[in-house]
């Protein structure tokens, strides 16, 4: 565990080093990545909403700067109500979508199937990101925010949370595996994104 790690509540001003780092991690995947093709307007709505939504759900790694974060909440059906909203809103063109109308077309289906697509909740609370600066990873950082965020979880009487993971990051999938989460359901017939369900009774 790095000691020289402090974990806290985030603050709205911490969200444009979260976004950065999560641009820095994700960008170079593939399913994981998707959504920053909507640009860093719709990035700093996403995460204010979830702030304000769950404040003590969203807990950021500091060590001199923003070096990893974590986000969820009680009740992801109130969470799975902003993401298509917003989607909407840059599609109508309130922002500046980077993909072009050429390429937004052709993976209408893409986003559209994983946003709106029917989806079963294993539990009710989720863990919606948890982002690590590569040069922190393997340093306890990521296990110390899941910790925190299972903490105050049960603080609020909730029992069970589940989390989205891509089913093709073994890296992912194995670190979740250790905190205790189970596979339970596949989204990939649904959505190209080969994405998976995970949950972890508390």
């Amino acid at each position: 565990m790095n000691n020289l790690v402090n974990y806290r509540p985030a603050q709205p001003t911490d969200i444009p080093q979260a976004i950065n780092l999560i641009k820095g991690v994700f960008g170079r995947m593939g399913g994981e990545g998707w959504m920053l093709k909507l640009g860093d307007k719709c990035l700093v709505d996403i995460f204010c909403s979830l702030l304000y939504q769950e404040p003590e759900g969203f807990i950021v790694a500091e060590s001199n700067r923003i070096v990893g974060f974590i986000v969820g909440v009680r009740d992801a059906k109130k969470t799975r109500v902003i993401l298509p909203k917003l989607f909407i809103k840059t599609v109508l063109g309130r922002y500046n979508f980077e993909l072009g109308l050429g390429q937004l077309i052709r993976r209408m289906p893409e986003y559209l199937g994983f946003l709106f697509s029917p989806r079963k909740s294993y539990a009710r609370a989720e863990l919606s990101y948890l982002v690590i600066d590569e040069g922190f990873q393997g340093q306890g950082v990521g296990t110390k925010l899941a910790l925190l965020f299972f903490e105050f979880l049960k603080r609020k009487g909730v029992c069970a949370v589940q989390v989205l993971v891509n089913e093709r990051n073994i890296k992912a999938n194995k670190f979740y595996n250790r905190l205790g989460f189970e596979f339970v359901a596949s989204l990939s017939k649904k959505t190209s994104l080969k994405t998976g369900i995970m949950v972890k009774q508390l």
